[in-house]
């Protein structure tokens, strides 16, 4: 059996570890999510059952803890069927903010329940001398939406991360609206920097964008990794698919840098 299997969606890439030894701990996730010295991805997924319900911890590059990812519970939700142990159809999976709906149609497309979401009154931030429209958005994870060019993610993204009064630290996504049923944005994630493309990101925008009266229930949204559909209405659903990268085992000297003993 292998030790992991490597996942992304749309570029935005994370490792799904299946030894039950593998440490929960944040040394171990920016190890193993290290592009040099362990194996690489924006994040690390670590499956397992409770009472029967799949359950997973999702953890950034940077070793900070995710209690729920979009992307991430697509990658899940095709590792598991991958693997023989869900059937297509809906499955419920606990995260560290609660349980998560997910349906795996028969062409291993996935659709994700992000549950119901909170979005405050615009704001006008000033950064770095650019006064900037946002709305904040929690969808189970923190993320600040600001409308105008999404080329602006790579400079003011990770000034807003840290912004004054987001304790939590705040993903954040730079959105245009150039019709009622399409967005553009590029994002910003609090754990691993500029992606080229977020499932939860995408959600926020969505519902930033919604809540603001700029689109329509259903956007497809547009990102520089490809594009995802969101539905927003009492909750928020993605829609998109994974691909696999690689499978493999953790080599001994990897494992040893982990604390982890090498399987006999």
């Amino acid at each position: 059996m292998a030790d992991f299997a490597s996942y992304h969606v749309l570029g935005n890439d994370y490792l799904v570890v299946d030894r039950a030894d593998f440490p929960r701990t944040a040394d171990a996730a920016r190890l193993v999510c290290d592009r040099r010295r362990g194996v690489g991805a924006d994040g690390v997924l670590l499956p397992t059952w409770v009472d029967g319900v799949p359950a997973v911890r999702i953890f950034n590059a940077d070793g900070s803890e995710c209690g729920r990812s979009g992307n991430g519970l697509i990658i899940l939700a095709r590792h598991l069927r991958e693997a023989g142990v869900v059937p297509s159809g809906h499955l419920t999976v606990r995260t560290a903010t609660g349980p998560a709906d997910v349906w795996i149609g028969d062409d291993l497309s996935v659709q994700v329940s992000l549950g119901p979401f909170r979005a405050r009154d615009p704001q006008r931030l000033d950064v770095d001398a650019t006064v900037v429209d946002v709305t904040t958005v929690d969808i189970g994870t923190p993320h600040c939406v600001a409308f105008g060019s999404p080329s602006a993610a790579r400079r003011l993204g990770p000034l807003l991360v840290a912004y004054p009064g987001f304790e939590q630290r705040h993903n954040v996504e730079f959105v245009a609206v150039p019709g009622r049923d399409t967005l553009d944005a590029e994002v910003w994630e609090r754990g691993a920097g500029y992606t080229p493309a977020s499932g939860a990101g995408a959600a926020a925008a969505a519902v930033a964008a919604r809540v603001r009266g700029l689109v329509d229930p259903v956007v497809s949204v547009r990102m520089p990794g490809g594009t995802v559909r969101v539905e927003v209405a009492d909750e928020v659903r993605l829609t998109g698919r994974a691909s696999a990268t690689a499978v493999g085992q953790l080599a001994a000297d990897l494992l040893a840098d982990l604390g982890v003993a090498r399987h006999a």
